[in-house]
Order: C-alpha cells, then structure tokens, then sequence
C-alpha cells in the first residue's frame, strides 16, 4: 500500500466488493459470472479486461492468489483470488455487506489478518462506511496535499484511529498521514 494515490475504477471496486460477499473466486468466475447454470451468467467484464484489473489490484496489494479449484470436468484447476487485509477494508469502504465480509473471516491468510479485518469490520458497524472510506481515503495516500479534509475532521479521525490502535498494519501509516496534515 506504499503506491501513489491509487485511484480505483467502479469495476475495480465492484470486484472488491464481489469478492468480500462470495469469498474466495476464480478469474473465470468474475470475468464469466461462473458458478451459474449455463446461459444465466452475468459476466463483469471480458476476459482480457480481467487480466488488467487482477494484475492492478495485485500491485496494489488489494487481493491476493489464495488457492486453486479443480475443475471437475477438465481437471485443470483455476487460481483463487480473495481480499488482502487492505482489500477488506476498501471494499469496506465501498460499500460490501460487512456481515457477507465476516463470514468469509476463514480466507484471510493469516490469524493476524484476520483479527485486523475483524476489528475494522466492528469498527464499520459502530463509524459506518462513510467514515471508514474517509480513514482507507487518507491511508491511501501519500500527499497530504491530495487529502480533502477540514482540520476538524482530520482531527476526528485521528481521534478515532488513536482509540483503535489494533487496526493492523495500516494504522501507523493512517497515524503518520494525519500528522503531517495537521502539521504536528
């Protein structure tokens, strides 16, 4: 999550939020709509148009490769994405059901990970996705210049992320972020 700001399309986001409802799900899945009886699919996006956005939300350390489903037909097996811990929390952000989201707890990689996404899913219960989308917007910056916020809010976010200070790996960055924005 070190990249420049990173600016997500609807189709980008529409794949986090995808994968925080259903969980883990193949290239196939999302570019075809997989998974349904032949002929009803509703396919997201071409094939093609799936390589780029895999490959972009990959860089950006949003989703991750989690396993391979056979298929058992062909036999050949399909790669399995689902959301890094900073995944979850922009899907968060854009709207996917929380409680979808915390259901699929199990395909974070890690207990660690888990117990982040767990603690900003409780978070967006109690702050709601609006806030939480003002905290992932300042996290996913590096120019201070480039946040939107009036001093008051900045101050209330740092307010809340300082009350939270187990929100994994994202909160020292968040807490270095809105120092420079205040000027302490």
């Amino acid at each position: 999550m070190d990249s420049e700001y990173m600016e997500l399309t609807e189709l980008e986001k529409e794949v986090l939020v995808k994968l925080a409802k259903e969980g883990p799900l193949s290239g196939y899945d999302l570019h075809l709509g997989g998974r349904r009886k032949r002929g009803t699919r509703e396919a997201l996006m071409s094939s093609s148009h799936w390589i780029e956005v895999q490959k972009k939300l990959l860089n950006e350390g949003l989703i991750r490769l989690c396993g391979t489903r056979n298929e058992k037909y062909r036999g050949r097996g399909r790669h399995l994405y689902f959301l890094t811990e900073h995944g979850a929390i922009a899907s968060m952000s854009y709207g996917a059901n929380i409680d979808l989201l915390e259901r699929n707890l199990e395909y974070f990689k890690d207990k660690e990970e888990q117990d982040a996404v767990k603690v900003w899913i409780d978070e967006c219960k109690t702050l709601g996705a609006e806030r939480i989308r003002a905290i992932y917007e300042i996290l996913t910056l590096k120019k201070p210049s480039d946040v939107q916020l009036s001093l008051d809010e900045a101050k209330e976010i740092l307010k809340t992320l300082f009350e939270h200070p187990k929100w994994g790996s994202t909160f020292k960055s968040a807490v270095k972020m809105l120092k420079d924005i205040l000027g302490e």
